[in-house]
């Protein structure tokens, strides 16, 4: 499809300028043909229509449901349509960026961006729709102005990515994204309610507030890992200056179960407001285990819009709510092909359901698209998260579980560099990825003058991987390196510096 240029009209709309372009099409700024006012109109190509009609018959339906919101946290759908072969959408046109550009930003901007998105995700889920794919990218910012606060306005339930619904999956989503992002039950397969919104409002958060993701991963699979069975970064590990009582709060909108997090996404929004106020306890937050209640939903139109999700067509909803998921076991690393076809699966749930707007009601079963997780992982039972570091909620097989560091690198070592005169230490813990299982010393002339922690990354035939950094003693000029590879020659460890250069440690009789 040509690229419409500035002056030509579709639908009425005439268009201004091109603001972006993707696999599934691309989207304008274009003047309304009957209001005095901007639009932003996203143009699908012939190719689409061709490959997608089921896809975009879905779309219709959900768009309509869509329209129907009225919040001012939620960019607006204004109407839809097809122009000479050319389907077409416009929606509220927001001149601003989105928060992926944010990264550790002042507190109190953090917590409005994310009390106006948990505003609009209660009254979605109050409406029987769950987003399904909130992360930084899919929040908008209108500028403050005329004496007005700047303001969040979620985007993209589904309306973004027509075609990366079905066909395009892998071309044109942005799996690493949305995977960063995502609940463990989407991960896993297993029901949704709006608490996976609120988990994922969370990790989003969590960057806004320090500019880190709370996982670590370096694929896919790290990712499902992570989600599933690791614990989450302490905020207060990354952001030393923010009160302590915040790491209460993210153990909770982060825990792996969702009987754990709180009822809704105001209320974890409005505890985070809390610590950074005052002084709060893990006992002293409170505890919903279910998600708020949501209106009756009519039977007629919850099956047409199941059928357009892909459910069979004499489904019928159940009256009552879908089962709380449970978390979920990953397999061990050896079990590498069965991950990955488990990761094949995982990627059309996430893609095919938080990437388009599923707007399937609360009852629904399970996902619509992709081999679920949880049809070949193990599931494991689990208890309520607590306030330590520990996992929140994983068992773990009996064996040794993978990414545990090898015992030969166990135990604290003394070494010097090829390239200055220092003295350096290293202790090395036992540990699962994303805790803290190095500590890194600088010794000048006798004198401590930089450490540092630094957290599991991974374990791999001959070498493990640490990242993360902080530093934990030592000035201004006490830089953490962004990882660090240590592998083991010849009983020493032997660790590149960032520029040129190693360290080759002894270990410590």
């Amino acid at each position: 499809m040509a690229e419409l240029r500035p002056g030509e009209v579709i639908a009425g709309y005439v268009i201004e300028r091109s603001v972006g372009a993707g696999g599934s099409g691309t989207v304008y700024v274009a003047r309304h043909p009957r209001l005095p006012r901007l639009a932003a109109v996203k143009v699908f190509g012939n190719a689409g229509v061709n490959a997608d009609a089921e896809a975009w018959r879905r779309f219709e339906r959900e768009a309509d449901i869509t329209a129907r919101f009225d919040h001012p946290n939620i960019v607006a759908v204004y109407d839809t349509g097809e122009d000479a072969g050319r389907l077409w959408i416009s929606m509220q046109y927001v001149d601003g960026n989105d928060a992926d550009a944010l990264r550790g930003t002042r507190p109190d901007r953090a917590l409005r961006i994310a009390s106006g998105v948990a505003s609009a995700l209660d009254y979605a889920h109050g409406k029987g729709v769950l987003h399904r794919d909130v992360k930084p990218s899919n929040i908008l910012l209108s500028p403050a102005e005329d004496g007005r606060a700047e303001r969040a306005l979620l985007t993209d339930f589904g309306i973004a990515r027509l075609r990366d619904e079905s066909t395009h999956l892998t071309r044109t989503g942005d799996v690493a994204a949305t995977f960063a992002f995502a609940s463990p039950e989407q991960v896993s397969g297993a029901p949704l309610d709006p608490r996976t919104d609120q988990y994922s409002l969370a990790c989003t958060l969590f960057v806004l507030l320090t500019g880190h993701r709370p996982y670590m991963a370096k694929d896919l699979a790290g990712w499902v890992l992570a989600h599933t069975q690791i614990p989450p970064l302490r905020i207060t590990q990354v952001r030393p200056d923010l009160p302590r009582a915040l790491d209460f709060v993210f153990d909770r909108a982060l825990a792996k179960n969702p009987e754990y997090r709180f009822g809704g996404c105001a209320d974890f929004v409005d505890a985070a407001w809390n610590a950074m106020s005052g002084p709060v306890t893990a006992d002293q937050l409170p505890y919903v285990s279910a998600p708020r209640p949501i209106p009756p939903v009519d039977p007629s139109r919850m099956k047409t819009t199941m059928r357009a999700s892909g459910f069979p067509s004499g489904y019928a909803p159940e009256s009552t709510p879908a089962p709380t998921p449970v978390p979920v076991r990953v397999p061990a690393r050896g079990n590498s092909r069965v991950l990955a076809g488990v990761l094949g699966g995982a990627i059309a749930i996430l893609l095919a359901g938080g990437g388009f707007l599923l707007a399937y009601k609360l009852e629904s079963h399970g996902n619509s698209a992709g081999a679920p997780l949880s049809a070949i992982v193990q599931t494991a039972a689990t208890g309520p998260p607590g306030v330590s570091s520990a996992p929140q909620g994983l068992a773990t097989t009996a064996a040794t579980p993978a990414g545990r560091i090898p015992a030969s690198y166990l135990g604290e070592w003394t070494g010097s560099s090829d390239q200055n005169s220092d003295d350096y230490r290293l202790t090395i813990r036992q540990g699962e990825v994303n805790q803290v299982v190095e500590t890194s010393q600088v010794f000048r002339g006798g004198t401590l003058v930089c450490a540092f922690d630094y957290r599991l990354i991974d374990v791999s035939a001959g070498e493990i991987t640490v990242g993360n950094g902080v530093t934990t003693s030592g000035g201004s000029n006490c830089h953490p390196q962004s990882t660090q590879v240590l592998r083991l020659v010849g009983g020493q460890i032997v660790r590149d510096l960032d520029i040129s250069g190693h360290v080759t440690y002894t270990r410590v009789s």
